[in-house]
């Protein structure tokens, strides 16, 4: 039986995952912005628009015009290599005005009026990462071109490509997730005398155990007797604390676990070498030690005989089809 409950202040929640899509806007200042990683945060996807550029003038108004701005382009990319607290250095590109070219890298058209002005390129927008060095630019969407000047450009020879209107832009989207505390429960039952190891994730919790006595020593739980026992495992992440509990229900005893040997005849026991077990063919069967470690498994069983001088000496608990329970010692 598993229950999974997440706390969030005093809020809780019942899921198996916490979760939530974020959009982060970023615009134009005309310095160096940063973005850090949250914590939780999976499929980042940025878009980041160039900035527009600047149209330009003409002396003769009605017999021709300066060409308009061209406007800026639009960038998509995918950051899923990124990891929480990594750093990304944004320039969001400035949009030119007149002459003059934007912000991050746009560039100037001709100022003198007499020469009809042309407009000034509008400033690219980028991304650096790992610094914020112009070598580290790992994604760019370049500003708008400036229009012309328009002494030789007819009212038909107007160009705007692009997308983006005014100032650069940078959308960051990205999923906030947060895993829940998950016991995993492929661990062998052990028996009352038995220690095994109980795995969690994610990692760094605690475990606990709400009923039944018992020894748990981090990830070891050893059963003190047979009964129904709820194992809680406690975690953390991001500032929310889920919780998951699991029930195993302990019906052996290493002590008295010769007392269903009737049914499975295994011999020799103690055992050197190889163990023959009757009545065994086409069974399933688990060989683990007092710590749970599989010493030997198979699904449909060939033979009745089982080579155990790779065996360690000690005692070994043998399960027969999830229901039998055999000890066997090794010399």
């Amino acid at each position: 039986m598993k229950k999974q409950l997440f706390t969030f202040g005093t809020f809780l929640l019942s899921s198996g995952i916490f979760g939530q899509t974020n959009s982060d806007t970023l615009y134009y200042t005309g310095a160096e912005q940063s973005w850090t990683v949250p914590c939780g945060a999976q499929n980042i996807s940025i878009i980041t628009y160039g900035a527009q550029g600047d149209s330009g003038s003409t002396i003769t108004p009605g017999t021709n015009v300066g060409g308009l701005a061209g406007l800026g382009n639009s960038v998509t990319e995918n950051w899923n290599s990124l990891v929480p607290t990594n750093i990304l250095y944004i320039y969001v590109g400035g949009q030119a005005v007149g002459s003059a070219g934007g912000f991050n890298g746009g560039g100037n058209g001709v100022a003198n009026p007499a020469a009809n002005p042309s407009g000034g390129g509008g400033g690219a927008t980028d991304i650096r990462f790992p610094s914020n060095a112009l070598s580290d630019r790992m994604q760019v969407a370049g500003g708008g071109g400036g229009g012309g000047a328009g002494t030789n450009f007819p009212s038909s020879a107007i160009v705007q490509n692009g997308v983006r209107y005014g100032d650069g832009l940078v959308i960051i989207n990205y999923d906030i997730v947060i895993d829940s505390s998950v016991i995993d429960e492929s661990f062998t039952t052990p028996c009352v005398g038995q220690t095994v190891n109980i795995d969690a994730t994610p990692a760094g919790g605690t475990f606990d155990v709400t009923s039944g006595a018992s020894v748990f020593s981090g990830v070891a739980f050893s059963p003190l007797t047979q009964t129904n026992y709820f194992i809680t495992y406690t975690s953390e992440s991001c500032g929310v604390e889920s919780i998951d509990t699991f029930e195993v229900n302990i019906n052996c005893d290493i002590a008295s676990i010769e007392e269903i040997e009737s049914v499975f005849k295994m011999f020799p026991n103690p055992v050197t070498n190889n163990v023959t077990i009757s009545n065994i063919l086409g069974a399933s069967i688990q060989i683990t030690d007092l710590t749970g470690k599989v010493v030997y498994s198979e699904n449909q069983m060939q033979n009745e005989t089982i080579n155990c001088s790779a065996f360690n000496t000690g005692v070994y608990l043998v399960q027969i089809n999830k229901n039998t329970i055999l000890k066997l010692v090794k010399e």
